[in-house]
């Protein structure tokens, strides 16, 4: 009887152990999300593009489209890329869409600093 329970206790443990794991790793895959990813998909169809700018800044480029939509860029060096968000506000200045590109190497510096810029020498 003795080994039995000792049994019941030893599944109790691994199964404990396997839901911690899980619960541990479902936290890690979550805490990984970028934050500005996060709340940009928690944005879309209700931030306006005031909020948008009190969480991320001043964007790198912004544009107005002739349906008078805005686009705006933001920029962020990392340590071997760069990432790049587009954002996309209706009319009425509500964020509609947005999207995240990753530029590896080279392209970051292509991308921060255009080529005329490098001419001109304003960029090193």
């Amino acid at each position: 009887m003795k080994q039995i329970r000792s049994s019941n206790l030893g599944n109790t443990l691994t199964r404990a152990i396997y839901l911690l794991l899980i619960v541990g790793l479902a936290y890690i895959l979550v805490g990984c999300t970028p934050w500005r990813d996060q709340f940009l998909g928690e944005s879309v169809n209700r931030a306006t593009a005031n909020d948008v700018a009190s969480k991320l800044g001043a964007p790198a480029f912004s544009h107005r489209l002739d349906t008078g939509e805005e686009v705006w860029t933001y920029r962020y060096d990392s340590v071997n890329d760069c990432l790049e968000y587009i954002v996309r506000f209706d009319s009425g200045k509500i964020l509609r869409d947005w999207s995240r590109d990753v530029y590896r190497g080279f392209l970051c510096h292509r991308l921060v600093c255009p080529t005329t810029s490098r001419r001109a020498g304003t960029c090193s």
